[in-house]
This record gives C-alpha cells, sequence and structure tokens, in this order.
C-alpha cells in the first residue's frame, strides 16, 4: 500500500472520531394548529421529535384559545379569561393546560403544590422549554433528565406574582441526553403553556481537527513529491 494512503487514511480516521458539538437552533411550537377548545392533547412532534404528556394526576392536557371565555383556564390581565399579562410575549392564539373551570375532558388539575407536568422524548434531545401564563403565588421549576433518572440541570422562578403573567423556560445540556422534563410550582392555580421548544446538539467536525488535516495532507504530500 502507498505510505501516503496509509498515513491520508490515519489522519482522516482520527478526524472522525474527534468531533465537537454545536447547538440546533431550538424549534418552536405555537401550537396554533390545535383542535377544537378542550380537545386532547397528548403529544406534539416538534422538528421531527415525539413529545409525549403526562402527569401525576392523571389529568388530561386539553387544547385552549386565549381571550375565550367559553373554556375558562386562568384568569388573567385585568380579570379577563385567559389573557395573558402582556398578549405579544406569546405567539399565535392557542395554549395548552390540564386545568380547565369546566373540567373538560379531564382536564380536571390546577397548581396545588403536588401537581407534577412530564414532558417525554421520542429521541435524546439538548434543549427543552416553553412559556407557561399565570403560574404564581410561589416557586416554580423545570428540570431535565436522562434515561437512567440522572438531573442533568434546572431552572427556577421564586416568589412569582401577578395574573396573566408570562415565564420563559429554558435548560440546556451538551449531549442530547435529555430523556424527559419535569415541571412543579408551590404555588396554587391555573395556568397555560405555549411556544414548547426543543433542540437537538449536531455534531460537527473541531476547527483545529479540520487545519490539521489540511496542514497535514499538504506537509505529507509534499513528503512524498521530493521522495519521488
Amino acid at each position: 500500500m502507498n505510505p501516503l494512503k496509509s498515513v491520508v487514511a490515519i489522519m482522516v480516521m482520527s478526524a472522525v472520531m474527534m468531533p465537537t458539538f454545536s447547538h440546533a437552533i431550538p424549534m418552536i411550537d405555537t401550537f396554533d394548529d390545535l383542535g377544537a377548545d378542550g380537545s386532547i392533547v397528548s403529544s406534539r412532534i416538534i422538528d421531527g421529535v415525539e413529545v409525549s404528556f403526562s402527569n401525576n394526576k392523571g389529568a388530561n392536557m386539553v387544547a385552549l384559545t386565549y381571550g375565550d371565555s367559553g373554556v375558562n383556564a386562568f384568569v388573567g390581565d385585568g380579570g379577563a379569561w385567559n389573557t395573558p399579562a402582556v398578549p405579544s410575549n406569546v405567539s399565535g392564539s392557542r395554549f395548552i393546560s390540564t386545568w380547565t373551570n369546566s373540567g373538560i375532558n379531564g382536564s380536571n388539575a390546577y397548581l396545588d403544590g403536588t401537581l407534577q407536568l412530564f414532558f417525554t422524548f421520542s429521541e435524546g434531545i439538548d434543549a427543552f422549554g416553553f412559556t407557561t401564563i399565570d403560574v404564581e403565588h410561589g416557586n416554580a421549576s423545570l428540570a431535565v433528565f436522562d434515561i437512567n433518572d440522572t438531573l442533568l440541570g434546572w431552572q427556577n422562578y421564586n416568589n412569582i406574582s401577578g395574573n396573566g403573567i408570562d415565564l420563559d423556560w429554558f435548560v440546556q445540556t451538551n449531549n442530547s441526553d435529555i430523556a424527559y422534563a419535569r415541571f412543579a410550582s408551590t404555588g396554587t392555580g391555573a395556568y397555560g403553556i405555549d411556544d414548547m421548544l426543543v433542540a437537538s446538539a449536531v455534531p460537527t467536525p473541531a476547527p483545529t481537527v479540520v487545519w490539521l488535516i489540511g496542514s497535514g495532507l499538504i506537509g505529507f504530500i509534499g513528503f512524498a513529491r521530493r521522495k519521488a
């Protein structure tokens, strides 16, 4: 075998085995294509990743509409039903919740200090987040875990207050190993969730490795020519 080819093959193999990771742009689900108010929403597919919803109360997650007083989830700005304090801080016109005042389709779980919401992913992801509306009267947290239930990261808000207040949640790791997330609040009351996002790490060659490959090949090609 040509010695130059052997060296090239070794260097290429080394480069393949030395990746780094860059973070993909999070893809956001605004829930605009949800069914009628009160329709059960058991999962969503965001950028090819299925996000399944569950909770420790056995309640259903349902579709709802901002500003609609027909099926109410939370009392927002100025006492208006389903109205964020700052409507421009959320996207589209729809959101989801496990609570409505009518309990339609089993949506009978509100924040009471014990409710835990779970979001399970069909594959490991690098980051997860969403926006909550009207989560108040206490503290709240979003935590992410791997398939072995190891805590990977979390985000907290403390002493939350304000009708219809929106909070942005985002937790990121480095290895596409988030298997599920858990959201909980010590406060009480109804709430909404909107603008859910996921992101996965994208493997890319390290710039230094690419430079070494190029400079190494040039050097060995020159050496081979001198030998010839």
